[in-house]
């Protein structure tokens, strides 16, 4: 298994010349990744870019990969405070579709913004084998989801925490997968809604039943199901096959049927 290259910056700046550097190096690799795509984004013009020597940038960065990490890390920031303000003070009392729409939207639009720069951070940090690299941002933005359906009455949820887990990764996952193969549809109105649309078609599937209701699966076993499908073929001693369990009222429908 090949060895995992270093994601983490070098050192941090301390001083507002050195931060200025790094900004100036991490916008240059943004640029880079916009215009060349990964394979063009080299050390050496990126430090050009930024009107710096290729010796400066490794002191902040200890590999090409980790410069990637940084742009990725950037984007990262910025979505989960434009997520977290979507679940703000305001998603406890608005609607639920509202608050639904508006969080899928923001997150959309975040990856709308800058389709290939995204694409080329999945495809490399996918190279750089950090397919792990935003789980704690996810983490995050999952908790800050649970928060909001266990807080909602009209969220009827019966386990929040999985529930959340299931809704971020669904959004995440969809937005992912139109940056890779179909990036015109994040500028499309369409795309958003039925996004919308399968979550809160999700959300109500997971609605919980009034209290004394049966849910309407038991989970029988696979045996079971295979007796019962046995049972119902069955030859009754009539010759018919046998009826099979079920409201009493139709069975009597029909065994007075078979009288007349």
């Amino acid at each position: 298994m090949p060895r995992r290259r270093p994601l983490k910056p070098r050192k941090t700046p301390r001083q507002s010349r050195s931060q200025a550097t790094v900004d100036a190096i991490v916008e240059a690799t943004t640029q880079l990744l916009r215009e060349l795509g990964p394979d063009g984004t080299t050390t050496a013009r990126i430090a050009r870019r930024a009107g710096t020597s290729v010796g400066s940038l490794y002191q902040y960065f200890p590999t090409r990969e980790a410069l990637v990490a940084a742009v990725a890390q950037r984007h990262l920031d910025a979505l989960t405070a434009t997520l977290a303000r979507g679940l703000g003070v305001d998603a406890a009392t608005a609607p639920l579709h509202d608050v639904i729409s508006g969080l899928v939207a923001a997150a959309v639009e975040a990856h709308a913004e800058d389709p290939r720069v995204h694409a080329a951070l999945i495809t490399e940090l996918a190279r750089a084998g950090a397919t792990d690299f935003a789980a704690t941002t996810l983490e995050h933005l999952a908790a800050l989801v649970e928060g909001l359906l266990s807080g909602r009455a009209d969220a009827h949820v019966a386990d929040p925490r999985l529930a959340a887990f299931l809704l971020v990764r669904l959004v995440d996952g969809l937005t992912h997968a139109a940056v890779l193969d179909a990036p015109h549809w994040l500028s499309q109105p369409a795309f958003t809604a039925e996004v919308v649309r399968l979550v809160e078609a999700w959300l109500a599937r997971q609605a919980v039943l009034p209290e004394g209701l049966p849910p309407r699966a038991t989970g029988t076993t696979a045996a079971g199901s295979r007796g019962q499908a046995e049972e119902r073929a069955r030859p009754s001693s009539t010759g018919s096959s046998t009826v099979p369990s079920g409201d009493a009222a139709d069975r009597a429908e029909l065994g007075a049927a078979r009288v007349r």
